[in-house]
Protein backbone atom coordinates (compact mmCIF):
# COMPACT_ATOMS: atom_id res chain seq x y z
CA UNK A 1 0.00 0.00 0.00
CA UNK A 2 0.92 3.86 -0.08
CA UNK A 3 2.09 3.11 3.64
CA UNK A 4 5.15 0.31 2.58
CA UNK A 5 5.85 2.56 -0.87
CA UNK A 6 6.52 5.75 1.76
CA UNK A 7 8.65 4.20 4.07
CA UNK A 8 10.51 2.05 1.33
CA UNK A 9 10.98 5.79 -0.15
CA UNK A 10 12.26 7.19 2.85
CA UNK A 11 14.48 4.07 3.56
CA UNK A 12 16.03 4.65 0.26
CA UNK A 13 16.44 8.49 1.01
CA UNK A 14 18.37 7.12 4.44
CA UNK A 15 20.11 4.25 2.88
CA UNK A 16 21.70 6.60 -0.17
CA UNK A 17 22.26 9.47 2.46
CA UNK A 18 24.62 6.39 4.71
CA UNK A 19 26.57 4.74 2.13
CA UNK A 20 27.62 8.42 1.30
CA UNK A 21 28.98 8.60 4.83
CA UNK A 22 30.19 5.48 4.17
CA UNK A 23 32.14 5.40 1.73
CA UNK A 24 34.16 8.92 2.18
CA UNK A 25 35.11 7.16 5.63
CA UNK A 26 36.35 4.29 3.28
CA UNK A 27 37.93 6.32 0.68
CA UNK A 28 39.49 8.27 3.71
CA UNK A 29 40.21 4.80 6.14
CA UNK A 30 41.88 3.45 2.52
CA UNK A 31 44.16 6.98 1.96
CA UNK A 32 45.26 6.99 5.55
CA UNK A 33 46.38 3.25 4.93
CA UNK A 34 48.50 3.50 1.56
CA UNK A 35 49.96 6.63 3.05
CA UNK A 36 51.60 4.70 5.64
CA UNK A 37 51.85 0.83 3.34
CA UNK A 38 49.51 -0.69 5.72
CA UNK A 39 47.24 -3.01 5.56
CA UNK A 40 44.64 -4.34 7.81
CA UNK A 41 43.38 -8.23 8.22
CA UNK A 42 40.81 -8.06 5.65
CA UNK A 43 43.00 -6.60 3.14
CA UNK A 44 45.32 -9.73 3.54
CA UNK A 45 41.88 -11.93 2.74
CA UNK A 46 40.60 -10.35 0.06
CA UNK A 47 44.32 -9.24 -1.93
CA UNK A 48 45.31 -12.64 -1.25
CA UNK A 49 41.88 -13.90 -2.85
CA UNK A 50 42.13 -11.68 -5.92
CA UNK A 51 45.63 -12.46 -6.58
CA UNK A 52 44.82 -16.43 -6.86
CA UNK A 53 41.75 -15.86 -8.38
CA UNK A 54 44.14 -14.25 -11.90
CA UNK A 55 44.75 -16.90 -13.85
CA UNK A 56 47.37 -17.45 -14.87
CA UNK A 57 49.95 -16.01 -13.14
CA UNK A 58 53.18 -16.22 -11.84
CA UNK A 59 51.93 -16.48 -8.70
CA UNK A 60 49.45 -19.43 -9.38
CA UNK A 61 52.55 -21.23 -11.26
CA UNK A 62 55.00 -21.40 -7.93
CA UNK A 63 52.26 -22.07 -6.05
CA UNK A 64 50.90 -24.95 -8.43
CA UNK A 65 54.43 -26.91 -7.97
CA UNK A 66 55.18 -26.59 -4.22
CA UNK A 67 51.51 -27.04 -2.86
CA UNK A 68 50.00 -31.06 -3.02
CA UNK A 69 47.97 -30.87 0.19
CA UNK A 70 45.68 -27.91 1.64
CA UNK A 71 44.11 -28.13 5.55
CA UNK A 72 41.61 -26.63 6.84
CA UNK A 73 40.58 -26.68 10.33
CA UNK A 74 37.86 -25.37 12.65
CA UNK A 75 36.40 -24.93 8.82
CA UNK A 76 33.13 -23.94 10.33
CA UNK A 77 34.73 -20.57 11.46
CA UNK A 78 35.93 -19.42 7.66
CA UNK A 79 33.95 -16.65 6.00
CA UNK A 80 33.11 -16.59 2.67
CA UNK A 81 35.86 -14.45 2.10
CA UNK A 82 38.26 -16.90 3.42
CA UNK A 83 36.83 -19.63 1.23
CA UNK A 84 38.24 -17.72 -1.88
CA UNK A 85 41.63 -18.14 -0.89
CA UNK A 86 41.22 -21.85 -0.29
CA UNK A 87 39.32 -21.83 -3.90
CA UNK A 88 42.12 -20.12 -5.73
CA UNK A 89 44.82 -22.45 -3.88
CA UNK A 90 42.86 -25.45 -5.15
CA UNK A 91 42.32 -24.27 -8.77
CA UNK A 92 44.51 -26.32 -10.50
CA UNK A 93 43.91 -29.90 -7.97
CA UNK A 94 41.27 -30.88 -9.78
CA UNK A 95 41.41 -29.68 -13.36
CA UNK A 96 44.02 -31.98 -14.96
CA UNK A 97 46.94 -29.58 -15.74
CA UNK A 98 48.97 -29.27 -12.66
CA UNK A 99 48.86 -32.90 -11.86
CA UNK A 100 52.41 -34.06 -11.49
CA UNK A 101 53.51 -38.08 -12.10
CA UNK A 102 52.99 -40.10 -8.71
CA UNK A 103 51.37 -37.05 -6.56
CA UNK A 104 47.96 -37.27 -5.09
CA UNK A 105 46.64 -33.85 -4.14
CA UNK A 106 44.34 -33.85 -1.49
CA UNK A 107 42.53 -31.31 0.28
CA UNK A 108 41.46 -32.17 3.98
CA UNK A 109 38.79 -29.97 5.36
CA UNK A 110 37.79 -30.24 9.19
CA UNK A 111 34.75 -29.09 10.72
CA UNK A 112 31.79 -28.94 13.24
CA UNK A 113 28.87 -26.58 11.91
CA UNK A 114 27.12 -26.97 15.51
CA UNK A 115 30.18 -25.13 16.64
CA UNK A 116 29.94 -22.24 14.30
CA UNK A 117 29.70 -19.36 16.79
CA UNK A 118 31.71 -16.37 15.22
CA UNK A 119 29.14 -14.80 12.68
CA UNK A 120 30.86 -11.40 14.06
CA UNK A 121 33.89 -12.15 11.92
CA UNK A 122 32.15 -13.31 9.03
CA UNK A 123 31.66 -16.97 9.66
CA UNK A 124 28.67 -18.86 8.07
CA UNK A 125 27.72 -22.41 9.01
CA UNK A 126 25.93 -21.94 5.38
CA UNK A 127 29.27 -21.42 3.70
CA UNK A 128 30.69 -24.45 4.80
CA UNK A 129 28.10 -26.84 3.44
CA UNK A 130 28.32 -24.63 0.04
CA UNK A 131 31.96 -25.46 -0.08
CA UNK A 132 31.52 -28.91 0.68
CA UNK A 133 28.88 -29.42 -2.17
CA UNK A 134 31.55 -27.28 -4.55
CA UNK A 135 34.64 -29.36 -3.74
CA UNK A 136 32.48 -32.40 -3.94
CA UNK A 137 31.30 -31.87 -7.21
CA UNK A 138 34.70 -30.94 -8.55
CA UNK A 139 36.53 -33.95 -7.30
CA UNK A 140 33.31 -36.27 -8.21
CA UNK A 141 31.70 -39.12 -6.36
CA UNK A 142 34.62 -41.11 -6.56
CA UNK A 143 36.98 -38.69 -5.25
CA UNK A 144 35.11 -37.23 -2.10
CA UNK A 145 34.66 -38.90 1.54
CA UNK A 146 32.51 -37.57 4.09
CA UNK A 147 33.39 -38.76 7.13
CA UNK A 148 30.94 -38.47 9.93
CA UNK A 149 33.02 -38.42 13.53
CA UNK A 150 30.08 -38.62 16.31
CA UNK A 151 32.71 -40.12 18.85
CA UNK A 152 33.50 -38.00 21.42
CA UNK A 153 37.08 -38.19 23.26
CA UNK A 154 36.22 -36.05 26.19
CA UNK A 155 32.78 -36.33 28.02
CA UNK A 156 31.30 -38.96 29.87
CA UNK A 157 28.25 -40.91 28.38
CA UNK A 158 25.92 -39.16 30.89
CA UNK A 159 26.91 -35.71 29.53
CA UNK A 160 27.12 -36.67 26.35
CA UNK A 161 23.23 -38.51 26.24
CA UNK A 162 21.81 -35.11 28.38
CA UNK A 163 23.13 -32.98 25.09
CA UNK A 164 21.38 -34.94 22.95
CA UNK A 165 17.91 -34.86 24.90
CA UNK A 166 18.53 -30.75 25.29
CA UNK A 167 19.41 -30.44 21.55
CA UNK A 168 16.71 -33.77 19.85
CA UNK A 169 13.20 -31.25 19.53
CA UNK A 170 12.95 -29.38 16.49
CA UNK A 171 12.80 -25.85 18.10
CA UNK A 172 16.70 -26.87 19.69
CA UNK A 173 18.25 -28.01 17.16
CA UNK A 174 16.95 -25.16 14.79
CA UNK A 175 20.12 -24.15 12.67
CA UNK A 176 22.13 -26.48 14.37
CA UNK A 177 22.90 -28.99 11.92
CA UNK A 178 22.92 -28.51 8.09
CA UNK A 179 21.30 -31.38 7.46
CA UNK A 180 18.51 -30.09 10.35
CA UNK A 181 18.39 -32.95 12.51
CA UNK A 182 19.78 -33.75 16.02
CA UNK A 183 22.98 -34.33 16.86
CA UNK A 184 23.59 -37.65 17.94
CA UNK A 185 26.78 -38.40 19.86
CA UNK A 186 28.70 -41.62 21.11
CA UNK A 187 31.31 -41.76 23.88
CA UNK A 188 34.92 -43.49 24.30
CA UNK A 189 34.94 -43.62 27.82
CA UNK A 190 31.82 -45.92 27.68
CA UNK A 191 31.81 -46.38 31.64
CA UNK A 192 32.52 -43.00 33.05
CA UNK A 193 30.07 -41.88 35.60
CA UNK A 194 28.42 -38.79 34.87
CA UNK A 195 26.58 -35.75 36.91
CA UNK A 196 23.76 -33.60 34.90
CA UNK A 197 21.82 -31.19 37.53
CA UNK A 198 19.45 -28.79 36.92
CA UNK A 199 18.87 -26.00 39.61
CA UNK A 200 15.97 -23.69 39.96
CA UNK A 201 16.87 -20.54 38.80
CA UNK A 202 17.01 -17.71 41.81
CA UNK A 203 14.55 -15.09 41.48
CA UNK A 204 13.82 -11.54 43.26
CA UNK A 205 12.41 -11.56 46.67
CA UNK A 206 9.42 -9.15 47.96
CA UNK A 207 11.00 -6.23 49.24
CA UNK A 208 8.61 -4.23 51.56
CA UNK A 209 8.10 -0.97 51.07
CA UNK A 210 8.97 1.92 51.55
CA UNK A 211 13.02 0.48 50.58
CA UNK A 212 15.42 2.44 52.56
CA UNK A 213 15.89 5.95 50.78
CA UNK A 214 18.94 6.74 51.81
CA UNK A 215 20.93 3.90 49.93
CA UNK A 216 22.51 4.77 46.97
CA UNK A 217 20.28 4.07 43.32
CA UNK A 218 23.49 1.71 41.93
CA UNK A 219 23.68 0.20 44.93
CA UNK A 220 23.34 -3.74 44.11
CA UNK A 221 21.55 -5.74 47.52
CA UNK A 222 23.11 -8.56 48.42
CA UNK A 223 19.95 -10.84 48.58
CA UNK A 224 19.55 -10.08 44.59
CA UNK A 225 18.99 -13.08 42.39
CA UNK A 226 22.79 -12.39 40.69
CA UNK A 227 24.83 -12.55 44.13
CA UNK A 228 22.54 -15.50 45.69
CA UNK A 229 23.08 -17.48 42.53
CA UNK A 230 26.80 -16.44 43.00
CA UNK A 231 26.66 -17.79 46.42
CA UNK A 232 25.12 -20.85 45.13
CA UNK A 233 28.42 -21.29 42.96
CA UNK A 234 30.59 -20.50 45.31
CA UNK A 235 28.79 -22.59 47.79
CA UNK A 236 28.74 -25.87 45.67
CA UNK A 237 32.46 -25.69 44.36
CA UNK A 238 33.58 -25.46 48.35
CA UNK A 239 31.77 -28.04 49.10
CA UNK A 240 32.70 -30.45 46.39
CA UNK A 241 36.31 -29.40 47.24
CA UNK A 242 35.85 -30.14 51.04
CA UNK A 243 33.88 -33.80 50.43
CA UNK A 244 36.92 -34.92 48.15
CA UNK A 245 34.19 -35.39 45.02
CA UNK A 246 36.07 -38.37 42.84
CA UNK A 247 36.83 -37.11 39.18
CA UNK A 248 36.55 -40.01 36.56
CA UNK A 249 38.66 -38.36 33.72
CA UNK A 250 41.43 -37.62 36.70
CA UNK A 251 41.78 -41.29 37.57
CA UNK A 252 38.94 -41.24 40.33
CA UNK A 253 41.15 -38.43 42.35
CA UNK A 254 39.56 -35.67 44.68
CA UNK A 255 37.94 -32.71 43.11
CA UNK A 256 40.53 -29.59 42.77
CA UNK A 257 39.44 -25.66 42.05
CA UNK A 258 40.91 -26.65 38.41
CA UNK A 259 38.53 -28.95 37.45
CA UNK A 260 35.76 -25.94 37.44
CA UNK A 261 34.80 -23.93 34.54
CA UNK A 262 31.77 -21.49 34.63
CA UNK A 263 31.00 -19.92 31.53
CA UNK A 264 28.63 -17.31 31.37
CA UNK A 265 27.02 -15.82 28.02
CA UNK A 266 28.18 -12.54 27.89
CA UNK A 267 30.61 -10.78 30.73
CA UNK A 268 28.28 -8.83 32.72
CA UNK A 269 26.62 -8.81 36.20
CA UNK A 270 26.77 -12.95 36.81
CA UNK A 271 30.31 -12.62 34.99
CA UNK A 272 31.20 -10.12 37.98
CA UNK A 273 28.90 -11.37 40.72
CA UNK A 274 30.95 -15.18 40.58
CA UNK A 275 34.44 -14.22 40.50
CA UNK A 276 33.65 -11.60 44.00
CA UNK A 277 31.26 -14.42 45.62
CA UNK A 278 34.20 -16.99 45.31
CA UNK A 279 37.17 -14.21 45.94
CA UNK A 280 34.69 -13.41 49.49
CA UNK A 281 35.26 -17.30 50.08
CA UNK A 282 38.73 -16.89 51.26
CA UNK A 283 39.09 -20.62 51.60
CA UNK A 284 42.55 -21.24 50.13
CA UNK A 285 41.59 -24.17 48.50
CA UNK A 286 39.15 -22.39 45.64
CA UNK A 287 41.46 -19.97 44.26
CA UNK A 288 40.03 -18.27 41.31
CA UNK A 289 41.46 -17.30 37.70
CA UNK A 290 40.03 -14.03 37.58
CA UNK A 291 38.09 -12.08 34.70
CA UNK A 292 39.14 -13.54 31.29
CA UNK A 293 39.06 -10.41 29.60
CA UNK A 294 39.59 -7.16 31.74
CA UNK A 295 39.95 -3.50 30.37
CA UNK A 296 41.82 -2.12 33.02
CA UNK A 297 40.95 1.78 32.81
CA UNK A 298 36.58 1.24 32.80
CA UNK A 299 37.38 -0.57 36.31
CA UNK A 300 36.57 1.84 38.87
CA UNK A 301 39.81 1.27 40.87
CA UNK A 302 41.96 2.13 37.66
CA UNK A 303 39.76 5.01 37.53
CA UNK A 304 40.54 6.18 40.78
CA UNK A 305 44.44 6.12 40.42
CA UNK A 306 44.21 7.86 36.94
CA UNK A 307 42.40 10.66 38.72
CA UNK A 308 44.64 10.85 41.22
CA UNK A 309 47.52 11.41 38.32
CA UNK A 310 45.22 14.06 36.83
CA UNK A 311 44.93 15.96 40.19
CA UNK A 312 48.61 15.91 40.31
CA UNK A 313 49.39 16.53 36.94
CA UNK A 314 46.45 19.95 37.08
CA UNK A 315 46.32 21.74 40.53
CA UNK A 316 43.27 23.45 38.80
CA UNK A 317 41.62 20.02 38.02
CA UNK A 318 39.05 20.35 40.76
CA UNK A 319 36.84 17.84 39.54
CA UNK A 320 39.62 15.04 39.66
CA UNK A 321 40.93 16.08 43.21
CA UNK A 322 37.40 15.46 44.18
CA UNK A 323 37.27 12.12 42.73
CA UNK A 324 40.21 10.76 44.19
CA UNK A 325 38.89 12.42 48.00
CA UNK A 326 36.19 10.23 47.30
CA UNK A 327 38.05 7.00 46.61
CA UNK A 328 39.77 4.25 49.33
CA UNK A 329 42.80 6.24 48.75
CA UNK A 330 41.31 8.98 51.47
CA UNK A 331 37.84 8.23 51.93
CA UNK A 332 36.33 11.42 51.75
CA UNK A 333 31.99 11.00 51.79
CA UNK A 334 29.38 13.49 49.75
CA UNK A 335 29.27 15.22 53.32
CA UNK A 336 33.11 16.08 53.81
CA UNK A 337 33.33 17.78 50.08
CA UNK A 338 29.83 19.19 50.80
CA UNK A 339 31.82 20.86 53.52
CA UNK A 340 34.71 22.08 50.98
CA UNK A 341 33.23 22.88 47.87
CA UNK A 342 30.16 25.36 46.85
CA UNK A 343 31.40 28.74 47.24
CA UNK A 344 35.19 28.15 48.02
CA UNK A 345 37.72 30.45 46.57
CA UNK A 346 40.59 29.20 44.63
CA UNK A 347 41.21 25.85 43.88
CA UNK A 348 39.74 22.98 45.65
CA UNK A 349 43.42 21.42 46.36
CA UNK A 350 44.03 25.85 48.27
CA UNK A 351 41.15 25.38 50.00
CA UNK A 352 41.96 21.54 51.54
CA UNK A 353 45.31 22.82 52.81
CA UNK A 354 44.04 26.29 54.13
CA UNK A 355 41.11 24.36 56.35
CA UNK A 356 41.13 24.24 60.05
CA UNK A 357 40.36 20.82 60.18
CA UNK A 358 43.69 18.35 60.87
CA UNK A 359 41.84 15.83 58.69
CA UNK A 360 41.73 18.19 55.48
CA UNK A 361 45.32 19.49 55.83
CA UNK A 362 46.48 15.68 56.25
CA UNK A 363 45.51 14.88 53.31
CA UNK A 364 46.57 18.16 51.26
CA UNK A 365 50.21 17.28 52.95
CA UNK A 366 49.93 13.93 51.26
CA UNK A 367 48.63 15.12 47.80
CA UNK A 368 52.00 17.06 48.10
CA UNK A 369 54.09 14.04 49.37
CA UNK A 370 52.55 12.63 46.35
CA UNK A 371 53.29 15.54 43.97
CA UNK A 372 56.38 15.63 44.57
CA UNK A 373 57.16 12.07 43.90
CA UNK A 374 55.32 12.00 40.85
CA UNK A 375 57.25 13.97 39.29
CA UNK A 376 60.84 12.27 39.78
CA UNK A 377 59.80 8.74 39.68
CA UNK A 378 58.49 6.61 36.89
CA UNK A 379 54.61 5.82 37.09
CA UNK A 380 55.44 2.08 37.80
CA UNK A 381 57.36 3.44 40.55
CA UNK A 382 55.15 6.15 42.13
CA UNK A 383 52.14 3.94 42.13
CA UNK A 384 54.10 1.16 43.73
CA UNK A 385 54.69 3.56 46.53
CA UNK A 386 50.81 4.83 46.28
CA UNK A 387 49.62 1.14 46.51
CA UNK A 388 52.30 -0.45 48.59
CA UNK A 389 53.65 2.43 51.25
CA UNK A 390 51.30 4.37 51.83
CA UNK A 391 48.57 1.22 51.61
CA UNK A 392 46.05 2.00 48.70
CA UNK A 393 46.25 -1.29 47.83
CA UNK A 394 44.92 -2.33 51.30
CA UNK A 395 42.25 0.51 51.32
CA UNK A 396 40.56 -0.24 47.81
CA UNK A 397 40.41 -3.78 49.00
CA UNK A 398 38.62 -3.43 51.68
CA UNK A 399 36.40 -1.27 50.08
CA UNK A 400 36.12 -2.18 46.29
CA UNK A 401 36.32 -6.16 47.11
CA UNK A 402 39.06 -8.78 46.45
CA UNK A 403 38.15 -8.53 42.76
CA UNK A 404 39.69 -5.40 42.46
CA UNK A 405 43.39 -7.33 42.99
CA UNK A 406 43.40 -8.26 39.46
CA UNK A 407 42.72 -4.73 38.36
CA UNK A 408 45.48 -3.38 40.51
CA UNK A 409 47.85 -5.74 39.54
CA UNK A 410 46.99 -5.60 35.79
CA UNK A 411 47.55 -1.75 36.25
CA UNK A 412 50.90 -2.08 37.74
CA UNK A 413 51.77 -4.81 34.76
CA UNK A 414 50.97 -2.04 32.78
CA UNK A 415 52.96 0.58 33.76
CA UNK A 416 55.62 -1.43 33.08
CA UNK A 417 54.73 -2.30 29.81
CA UNK A 418 54.28 1.16 29.22
CA UNK A 419 57.93 2.41 30.12
CA UNK A 420 59.05 0.09 28.15
CA UNK A 421 57.46 0.99 24.66
CA UNK A 422 57.65 5.03 25.52
CA UNK A 423 59.26 7.51 27.80
CA UNK A 424 58.33 7.35 31.48
CA UNK A 425 56.06 10.17 32.17
CA UNK A 426 52.65 10.12 34.26
CA UNK A 427 51.36 12.90 31.71
CA UNK A 428 52.39 10.00 28.93
CA UNK A 429 50.88 6.71 31.16
CA UNK A 430 47.78 8.48 31.74
CA UNK A 431 47.16 9.39 27.90
CA UNK A 432 48.35 5.38 26.98
CA UNK A 433 45.78 3.90 28.63
CA UNK A 434 43.02 6.44 27.47
CA UNK A 435 44.18 5.82 24.23
CA UNK A 436 42.83 2.02 24.29
CA UNK A 437 44.46 -1.11 23.73
CA UNK A 438 44.94 -1.56 27.43
CA UNK A 439 42.75 -4.74 27.58
CA UNK A 440 43.86 -7.70 29.27
CA UNK A 441 43.66 -11.42 27.90
CA UNK A 442 44.08 -14.34 30.33
CA UNK A 443 45.60 -17.85 28.77
CA UNK A 444 42.91 -19.93 30.72
CA UNK A 445 44.51 -23.03 29.08
CA UNK A 446 47.53 -22.90 31.33
CA UNK A 447 47.36 -25.80 34.15
CA UNK A 448 47.15 -23.66 37.70
CA UNK A 449 44.91 -25.02 39.98
CA UNK A 450 42.38 -22.29 39.84
CA UNK A 451 38.41 -21.96 38.71
CA UNK A 452 38.05 -20.77 35.48
CA UNK A 453 34.79 -18.17 34.71
CA UNK A 454 34.62 -17.09 31.43
CA UNK A 455 32.65 -16.53 28.63
CA UNK A 456 31.27 -19.75 26.01
CA UNK A 457 32.79 -17.89 23.15
CA UNK A 458 36.26 -17.50 24.96
CA UNK A 459 35.93 -21.49 26.31
CA UNK A 460 36.14 -23.04 22.29
CA UNK A 461 38.51 -25.07 22.57
CA UNK A 462 38.71 -26.13 26.13
CA UNK A 463 37.09 -28.41 28.44
CA UNK A 464 37.10 -28.88 32.07
CA UNK A 465 35.70 -32.10 34.19
CA UNK A 466 32.84 -29.89 36.09
CA UNK A 467 31.00 -26.94 33.84
CA UNK A 468 29.07 -24.66 35.35
CA UNK A 469 27.01 -22.98 32.92
CA UNK A 470 25.39 -20.10 35.47
CA UNK A 471 24.06 -17.42 32.63
CA UNK A 472 21.11 -19.32 31.12
CA UNK A 473 18.45 -16.83 31.26
CA UNK A 474 19.01 -14.20 29.15
CA UNK A 475 18.21 -14.08 25.63
CA UNK A 476 20.54 -12.13 23.08
CA UNK A 477 19.10 -8.80 21.94
CA UNK A 478 18.50 -8.25 17.99
CA UNK A 479 21.73 -6.82 17.34
CA UNK A 480 21.83 -5.63 13.42
CA UNK A 481 25.55 -4.03 12.71
CA UNK A 482 25.07 -0.30 12.77
CA UNK A 483 21.28 -0.60 11.89
CA UNK A 484 22.09 -1.76 9.01
CA UNK A 485 20.48 -4.65 7.04
CA UNK A 486 21.26 -6.96 3.89
CA UNK A 487 18.54 -7.63 1.33
CA UNK A 488 18.02 -11.51 0.64
CA UNK A 489 19.57 -12.37 -2.43
CA UNK A 490 21.19 -8.49 -3.40
CA UNK A 491 23.76 -8.44 -0.85
CA UNK A 492 22.94 -4.47 -0.76
CA UNK A 493 23.15 -3.00 2.91
CA UNK A 494 20.11 -1.17 3.92
CA UNK A 495 19.66 1.68 6.48
CA UNK A 496 17.31 0.09 8.97
CA UNK A 497 17.22 2.17 12.38
CA UNK A 498 13.91 1.02 13.73
CA UNK A 499 11.30 -1.78 13.12
CA UNK A 500 7.96 0.32 13.26
CA UNK A 501 9.69 2.00 10.11
CA UNK A 502 10.85 -1.27 8.01
CA UNK A 503 8.89 -1.09 4.49
CA UNK A 504 8.01 -4.93 3.93
CA UNK A 505 10.94 -6.32 2.28
CA UNK A 506 12.81 -4.87 5.28
CA UNK A 507 10.36 -6.52 8.12
CA UNK A 508 11.48 -9.91 6.19
CA UNK A 509 15.16 -9.19 5.45
CA UNK A 510 14.81 -8.00 10.02
CA UNK A 511 12.91 -11.50 10.43
CA UNK A 512 15.60 -13.80 8.79
CA UNK A 513 18.46 -11.96 10.55
CA UNK A 514 16.96 -12.47 14.32
CA UNK A 515 15.84 -16.10 13.12
CA UNK A 516 19.97 -16.64 12.23
CA UNK A 517 20.86 -14.92 15.62
CA UNK A 518 18.76 -17.04 17.65
CA UNK A 519 20.48 -20.24 15.77
CA UNK A 520 23.86 -19.28 16.54
CA UNK A 521 22.26 -19.07 20.27
CA UNK A 522 21.36 -22.22 20.40
CA UNK A 523 24.76 -23.19 19.02
CA UNK A 524 26.59 -21.34 21.30
CA UNK A 525 24.39 -23.66 23.81
CA UNK A 526 26.22 -26.41 22.36
CA UNK A 527 29.54 -25.88 22.07
CA UNK A 528 29.22 -24.67 26.04
CA UNK A 529 27.29 -27.72 26.94
CA UNK A 530 30.57 -29.91 25.15
CA UNK A 531 33.07 -28.32 27.39
CA UNK A 532 32.07 -30.67 29.95
CA UNK A 533 33.96 -33.79 31.00
CA UNK A 534 32.31 -35.44 33.85
CA UNK A 535 29.93 -33.29 35.43
CA UNK A 536 27.39 -30.57 34.23
CA UNK A 537 25.16 -28.01 36.11
CA UNK A 538 22.60 -25.68 34.65
CA UNK A 539 21.41 -22.93 36.33
CA UNK A 540 20.71 -18.93 36.40
CA UNK A 541 19.30 -15.91 37.83
CA UNK A 542 15.88 -13.78 36.81
CA UNK A 543 16.20 -10.24 37.60
CA UNK A 544 12.80 -9.20 36.84
CA UNK A 545 9.69 -10.31 38.63
CA UNK A 546 7.22 -12.32 36.73
CA UNK A 547 3.83 -10.85 35.26
CA UNK A 548 0.58 -11.45 36.97
CA UNK A 549 -0.55 -14.83 34.44
CA UNK A 550 3.19 -15.86 34.00
CA UNK A 551 4.80 -18.78 36.28
CA UNK A 552 8.27 -16.48 35.75
CA UNK A 553 10.04 -14.41 33.80
CA UNK A 554 12.18 -15.66 31.61
CA UNK A 555 12.32 -15.36 27.86
CA UNK A 556 10.37 -17.92 25.83
CA UNK A 557 13.25 -20.35 24.39
CA UNK A 558 16.28 -19.43 26.58
CA UNK A 559 19.23 -21.91 27.27
CA UNK A 560 17.42 -22.63 30.75
CA UNK A 561 13.89 -23.79 29.61
CA UNK A 562 15.70 -26.07 26.73
CA UNK A 563 17.71 -27.53 29.23
CA UNK A 564 14.60 -28.67 31.74
CA UNK A 565 12.56 -29.10 29.13
CA UNK A 566 14.36 -31.91 27.87
CA UNK A 567 15.88 -33.25 31.14
CA UNK A 568 13.32 -32.68 33.64
CA UNK A 569 11.07 -35.79 32.40
CA UNK A 570 13.99 -37.83 33.37
CA UNK A 571 15.38 -36.33 36.64
CA UNK A 572 14.65 -36.91 40.40
CA UNK A 573 14.96 -34.03 42.88
CA UNK A 574 17.66 -34.45 45.02
CA UNK A 575 19.65 -32.31 47.94
CA UNK A 576 22.20 -29.97 46.49
CA UNK A 577 26.33 -29.68 47.73
CA UNK A 578 26.20 -26.32 49.41
CA UNK A 579 23.14 -24.69 49.31
CA UNK A 580 19.71 -25.08 50.53
CA UNK A 581 16.85 -26.54 48.47
CA UNK A 582 15.96 -29.30 45.61
CA UNK A 583 17.89 -29.68 42.10
CA UNK A 584 17.17 -31.88 39.95
CA UNK A 585 18.99 -34.52 39.08
CA UNK A 586 19.20 -36.56 35.69
CA UNK A 587 19.05 -40.24 36.45
CA UNK A 588 21.54 -41.34 33.15
CA UNK A 589 24.28 -43.17 34.27
CA UNK A 590 25.58 -43.32 37.97
CA UNK A 591 26.38 -40.11 39.82
CA UNK A 592 30.20 -38.85 41.08
CA UNK A 593 31.24 -40.26 44.65
CA UNK A 594 33.23 -39.27 47.27
CA UNK A 595 36.85 -40.38 46.11
CA UNK A 596 39.03 -42.95 48.34
CA UNK A 597 41.68 -42.36 50.86
CA UNK A 598 44.96 -42.10 49.24
CA UNK A 599 43.36 -41.49 45.61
Amino acid sequence: GLDDRLKAAWTLERTGAALTLGAEACRRYEAEKAARGLLDFDDLITKAAALLAEQPTFVQFKLDQGIDHILVDEAQDTSPEQWKVVEGLASDFFSGEGARAGVTRTIFVVGDEKQSIFSFQGADPRAFGAMRSTFERKVGAEGFRRVELPHSFRSAPGVLEAVDAIFKSAVAHAGLTLDGVGPVHAAIRADAPALVEIWPTTVPEPHPEPDNWRRPLDEVPSDDPVSRLAARIAGFIQAGIANGLAIPSRNGRPMRAGDVLVLVRRRGRVFEAVIRALKELKDPRVQVAGADRLVVPEHIAALDLMALGDALLSPHDDLSLASVLKSPLFGFTDDDLMALCPQRKGTLASVLATSDDARHRAAAARLAGWKGEAEGLRPFDFYGRVLGRDGGRRAMLARLGPEAADVLDEFMALARTYEGAEPASLAGFLAFLRRGGAETKRDMESGRDEVRVMTAHGAKGLEAPLVILADTVDMPRPRIAGGLLTLPGEGVPVLAPRKAEDPEVLATARATAAARELEEYRRLFYVALTRAEDALVICGAETRAPARDKPHARPEGCWYDLARAALEPDADEGEPLGFEGKVLRWRKGPGLKVAEAGA
